[in-house]
């Protein structure tokens, strides 16, 4: 048989499997992040606006950075840093050692108030707008048993004002979904970790689903990022959906998740690489229109 004729089924076939396989998201953006303020690195927590058009990161050596989204058709074009912050403690002091400072999940309230979950120093705190420290979560019951570097990736909050974090720490299998609400923490919903990732962001949608971003390190190939959606149900969560599945090389290290509604109403997702601050490391934007029942 010819090649272009072999070329030519195997095309066929391609198209027919998409048809068979509806995609559960669209990439809309995709934009290396370059500025020269000295801040700008080791990003992880990420919150939208409602619009789309600004945003809040978190690096991991305690700064909270906003941004005015700038975008053309749609697509972000360029990312305008407004304002820079850093995390410091109730007496207004910077934490002196760099542990201290990995702040890693953001939840933003509207009138400015930031709640952070940190590795290193596990815990989860509640800053001002200005950045000082005002107060602190109990520590969850586990947290003395997690890695240094494995800790409270991500942090969500529900429309109940549930909080919700996860260890990054861990191996396949059901793990604790660590929740807190006013009676304390709750670690009876069980996780299902699976396939070698590892949880490293999570968000709510304004329908209280949860959103989870996942990591796997597959050693000189790079990293494969994942984002799952899940149903809140009275027993914990229902209804896994898949929506998100891409390999990436070791340059691009998706941490941060931020979801927010288009002007038609559609579900967006952005997502932050984290550089390390290291110049072979890239600092990446990239969004996602994820499909709805």
């Amino acid at each position: 048989m010819r090649r272009a004729s072999v070329a030519l089924i195997r095309f066929i076939f391609l198209c027919l499997a998409l048809v068979g396989s509806p995609a559960s998201a669209e990439r809309l953006s995709a934009l290396t992040w370059r500025d020269d303020a000295p801040e700008l690195g080791g990003l992880s927590g990420l919150e939208m606006s409602e619009d789309g058009s600004q945003l809040w990161v978190l690096s991991d050596r305690g700064f909270l950075i906003t941004a005015d989204v700038l975008r053309l058709g749609g697509a972000i074009s360029r990312l305008q840093i407004t304002d820079v912050v850093p995390l410091l403690d109730t007496q207004g002091q910077r934490a002196g050692r760099r542990a201290a400072r990995d702040s890693e999940g953001l939840v933003r309230m509207a009138d400015g108030r930031i709640f952070i979950s940190y590795e290193g120093h596990h815990r989860i705190s509640e800053h001002g707008a200005d950045g000082v420290e005002l107060d602190r979560f109990p520590a969850p019951p586990e947290t003395p048993r997690l890695a240094d570097n494995g800790s409270f990736e991500g942090l969500a909050q529900g429309p109940d004002g549930t909080f919700y974090t996860l260890a990054e720490d861990g191996e396949d299998g059901p793990a604790p979904l660590y929740r807190l609400r006013a009676e304390g923490w709750d670690l009876s919903w069980p996780f299902p970790r699976s396939d070698d990732f590892a949880p490293v962001g999570l968000d709510m949608d304004d329908r209280g689903r949860l959103y989870v971003l996942e990591r796997r390190f597959n050693g000189l190939n790079g990293f494969t990022t994942r984002l799952r959606r899940f149903e809140i149900g009275e027993a914990g969560l229902e209804a896994a959906q898949t929506l998100l599945e891409f390999d990436t090389s070791a340059r691009m290290n998706f941490e941060g998740l931020g979801l927010w509604r288009d002007a038609a109403g559609g579900l967006v997702a952005t997502l932050v690489s984290d550089d390390n601050f290291r110049a072979l490391f890239r600092t990446q934007i990239e969004e996602y229109r994820l499909a709805e029942d």
